[in-house]
């Protein structure tokens, strides 16, 4: 293969990847039951959650070895 063909095939790989995980994020994303009601918390990013339903829902797309422990109740400190 001339390398001109190489880039698109990367490009085109790389295309279809990111499609792949935009689409499997907004399908896992729309499968998260959110509680409406705020009962803040303090994640170990430093970031304040509305509830533990919305921290869940962000670690199902996070390695498991990446994930975000409640740090404590309520809102982190600004």
């Amino acid at each position: 293969m001339k390398m001109n063909q190489l880039h698109t095939v990367r490009n085109l790989l790389a295309v279809a990847i990111v499609s792949y995980m935009v689409s499997h994020t907004t399908v896992t994303a729309a499968k998260c039951n959110l509680n409406p009601f705020y009962k803040p918390i303090c994640g170990s990013d430093g970031k304040t959650y509305g509830n533990i339903d919305m921290l869940n829902c962000i670690n199902i797309h996070r390695p498991f070895h990446r994930r975000i422990h409640v740090v404590r109740k309520g809102e982190c400190a600004a």
